[in-house]
């Protein structure tokens, strides 16, 4: 086994912390008494969890899309992210298109001159 330093190391650790916490976090949901309380703890930790998911994956995309610009296969990338090459392509191309201006639409300065 590898032993792991620098950067790769400080990943895992807080890895675990967060593993750690939400452990602790869902044994203490368990422990609420009655189902009303626990019904709407979970229903609001349920929605914590989505936005911090996707929080997450924005991250994951926008680091995606910076090895994708410096020239990284998309093979490569889905490799590294443990997607689908597919996967990949898709969040490079809604990158793309994003950037892209709608079709009929004036640049910004064209329209901040016009008012």
């Amino acid at each position: 086994m590898a032993v792991m330093s620098g950067p790769a190391t400080r990943i895992e650790q807080l890895l675990d912390r967060c593993r750690t916490e939400l452990a602790a976090h869902l044994a203490a949901l368990r422990r609420v008494r009655t189902a009303e309380l626990r019904l709407t703890a979970s229903t609001r930790m349920l929605n914590e969890l989505r936005n911090s998911q996707r929080a997450v994956a924005a991250i994951r995309d926008a680091a995606i899309i910076d090895l994708a610009e410096r020239g990284r296969s998309y093979t490569q990338l889905a490799q590294l992210a443990d997607l689908t090459r597919g996967r990949v392509a898709q969040v490079v191309q809604r990158s793309r298109l994003a950037d892209t201006p709608a079709i009929g639409a004036r640049p910004a300065s064209s329209r901040a001159s016009k008012r």
